[in-house]
């Protein structure tokens, strides 16, 4: 909104000076006027005197000389008439209508903006606060110029899901969304599409399962809790599902099957995990309940171990109560995986970039095929303090989706990268930094060095 009002005040000031200016000034009399015909006469008065030695010579006829005397005598005649003279302007009728324009101009511009526009965009935050209404038990807020933006993000989404009906991540993201705006019908179409597209992932199955509560009036019994074990069975670890299982034990008052899911979830999470302050008050909670002391022995069993094929370490949903995902946490291995093929080695920082690192606090180490398939195959997640960051991959640290590339054990030779960001960012972005092995790693290799030297620009 300033930038408008101060583009519109300086057009409105370019033109009272194109009006203005020539107001402003006077002309003069032209005197000038009176000299030109006296000159013009000497030199039509010599053009006579020739005529006339050139009819005593008789270089002429008398006709011609006569007809040369007659145009000479036109030509002297309108010469001869003074041009009429232009008054100079009245100064004080020049300034007057200035004096009117700059009143005029401005008023009549704000009043028709006025009459065009809601009161409440007059505002130098863009609007975006508008509607704020203050009371003594607290504020509300309405943000009108961020609904716009959603409103016009779903758009785009939904348009892009028309045209490319194979995106998976769009679909989950639309899901999502409408999850946390509450549109639970959509949210469960859309994660049932995208289960359609890849089936077999643990994260879609819960996400799922989390709609389909939320449409039966937040009740997990029938396919929701199917989902559930069903996910559980291919991911022991999956975060939503523990958290979900857990709930649904306690909401039923089976505090001790409660306490197992929660505990089983408060061991897949690292130290400095903001739910773990959750996770801990819900399990403290179920035990007081419960009146149960001392260890709960964990007899939870989901069934078959991890497939290679498609297991995914669950992505993090917005629908937490901090909506914050996990910090600095590395994917946790389904306990029948076992760490068999390893790549180690150091990631440098190059000093020019220094001061661009400063703002980011998360390392991100992926491995991939040498050739064919681009797709990540392993992945490590890494809260970075200083340089140089010590590393180590293996074949259990899956990406966070399954895109095709197989796992590490399968490949005798692959690329590292590693790339500087933001937690919460799982995808590049403009301003990250970014190195990249120079030629392929054999896997086993203990002595990888790659350097962040670029940095992205999208």
């Amino acid at each position: 909104m300033m930038t408008f009002l101060l583009s519109a005040g300086a057009m409105i000031i370019v033109l009272l000076l194109i009006i203005c200016i020539p107001l402003l000034t006077f002309r003069k009399k032209d005197t000038g006027a009176e000299e030109l015909p006296q000159a013009n006469i000497a030199i039509y008065r010599d053009q006579f005197k020739e005529l006339e030695d050139e009819l005593a010579r008789g270089a002429i006829s008398q006709n011609e000389y006569d007809e040369s005397r007659l145009e000479l005598e036109r030509r002297v005649i309108e010469e001869s008439i003074p041009e009429k003279q232009v008054e100079p302007t009245n100064q004080k009728a020049g300034v007057y209508t200035v004096f009117v324009l700059v009143l005029v101009v401005p008023f009549f511009a704000v009043a028709m903006w006025a009459a065009t526009q809601h009161l409440g965009d007059f505002r130098l935050d863009g609007g975006i606060n508008e509607g704020v209404v203050d009371y003594n038990t607290g504020t509300v807020v309405r943000q009108a110029g961020e609904m716009h933006d959603m409103d016009s993000a779903l758009k785009k989404l939904r348009d892009h899901l028309r045209e490319t009906p194979g995106d998976i991540q769009g679909w989950m993201m639309l899901g999502r969304t409408m999850l946390t705006m509450k549109n639970y019908k959509e949210a469960e179409a859309a994660f049932t599409k995208a289960d359609q597209l890849a089936p077999g992932n643990p994260a879609i199955m819960v996400d799922l399962a989390d709609a389909i509560a939320m449409v039966q009036g937040q009740d997990l019994s029938g396919k929701p809790w199917e989902l559930v074990q069903k996910a559980l069975k291919i991911d022991p670890t999956n975060w939503k599902a523990l958290m979900m299982g857990g709930t649904d034990y306690f909401n039923r008052g089976d505090y001790r099957h409660a306490v197992m899911y929660w505990e089983r979830l408060l061991g897949t999470l690292s130290a400095n995990d903001d739910m773990r302050a959750a996770v801990i008050g819900s399990i403290q909670e179920a035990r007081k309940l419960g009146n149960i002391v001392g260890p709960v022995q964990d007899t939870l069993d989901f069934g078959n171990p991890v497939n290679k094929d498609d297991r995914a370490v669950p992505m993090m949903s917005q629908m937490m109560k901090n909506g914050s995902a996990p910090m600095g946490q590395t994917p946790v291995p389904a306990q029948a995986m076992k760490a068999t093929h390893f790549i180690s080695g150091v990631v440098e920082l190059d000093p020019k970039l220094e001061e661009q690192a400063a703002k980011f606090d998360t390392l991100y180490v992926t491995a991939r095929p040498a050739s064919g398939s681009r797709a990540p195959i392993a992945q490590l997640k890494i809260k970075v303090l200083s340089f140089p960051v010590h590393f180590k991959l293996d074949n259990t640290m899956l990406p966070p989706m399954d895109m095709g590339g197989g796992t590490l054990d399968e490949h005798d030779t692959v690329m590292i990268t590693a790339r500087l960001g933001y937690a919460q960012q799982m995808m590049p972005a403009n301003g990250d930094l970014e190195g990249q092995t120079s030629a392929p790693v054999k896997v086993g290799a203990d002595d990888v060095t790659l350097k962040l030297t670029n940095v992205v620009a999208r």
